[in-house]
């Protein structure tokens, strides 16, 4: 008995809004924001004020690696 292949869903074609949320204030002319990952990412994510730095550089850093996210910031930046 064979197994059928799982239709994969389609890759994303944009960010999503928190992630172009997070690419905003990444490239907002904000001293503290600005090209700050960990800042930029609490700032976004970090609703109740309880997340740990170490978690948030973590998160900052696997969004920073995400070829829709850097392509995003490049658009920001020009």
């Amino acid at each position: 008995m064979t197994k059928k292949l799982q239709n994969r869903p389609l890759a994303r074609s944009k960010v999503t809004p928190n992630q172009e949320l997070f690419c905003q204030y990444y490239t907002s002319g904000d001293r503290e924001l600005f090209g700050n990952g960990v800042n930029s990412y609490l700032e976004t994510f970090n609703v109740d004020g309880k997340m740990k730095y170490n978690t948030a550089a973590a998160c900052a850093s696997r969004l920073l690696r995400d070829d829709l996210v850097i392509a995003r910031i490049n658009e920001l930046l020009e």
